[in-house]
């Protein structure tokens, strides 16, 4: 029972399969499927912190891509003030691999974010093709130009269809989850990383 309330308390409480795999690599016992599904369906935290899954209302249609970091999605999850004044992350996502990364901001101006693109996304990344949604701070002139000294296309998701950009927002869904979760001076503490 130490080994399951470690492998979900402390990596974050995630869900049924991400424990099993983390308990898996670790160790093995009969019924650890059944034992993984209850503990997890009955742990208070997920409960309390855990948003339902919404129910799909429309076919996905996936942002294609057909080799690693050929397209990458960027969108801004706001977050509660942390240490050192961050309060936003900028989460960027390859839609082949699904890799994610979350930079911390402190805000959500266009020099921050030109910046990140230039310093971490660009060096880092070997994208062709960047989509985001349509916010001020990724239509301006300065990440055309960017977008344009690099040889990247830029796209937008459609307007108020956060779907447009789902892996990106999964992603955000699950990092909301994992900070929800945590003791609150690590929650304060999370974004100084």
């Amino acid at each position: 029972m130490k080994l399951l309330e470690s492998a979900h308390d402390d990596w974050g409480h995630q869900g049924i399969g991400r424990t099993l795999s983390i308990l898996k690599a670790r160790c093995f016992w009969p019924g650890q499927d059944k034992d993984v599904a209850r503990y997890i369906k009955n742990c208070f935290t997920c409960t309390v912190t855990k948003a339902p899954t919404p129910k799909v209302r429309t076919p996905r249609r996936h942002l294609l891509a057909f080799r690693p970091f050929e397209l990458v999605a960027i969108d801004f999850l706001k977050l509660d003030v942390g240490k050192g004044g961050y309060e936003d992350v900028l989460v960027i996502t390859d839609a082949f691999t699904k890799f994610a990364q979350a930079i911390p901001c402190r805000n959500q101006t266009t020099p921050v974010v030109a910046k990140a693109l230039r310093e971490v996304v660009f060096p880092l990344w070997s994208s062709t093709k960047i989509t985001s949604d349509r916010g001020r701070n990724f239509e301006s002139n300065l990440i055309k130009e960017l977008c344009k000294l690099y040889g990247i296309t830029k796209t937008r998701t459609t307007p108020y269809y956060p779907q447009g950009n789902g892996q990106t927002e999964r992603f955000n869904r699950t990092l909301c989850g994992m900070i929800r979760s945590l003791d609150p001076k690590k929650r304060r503490d999370g974004l100084s990383y």
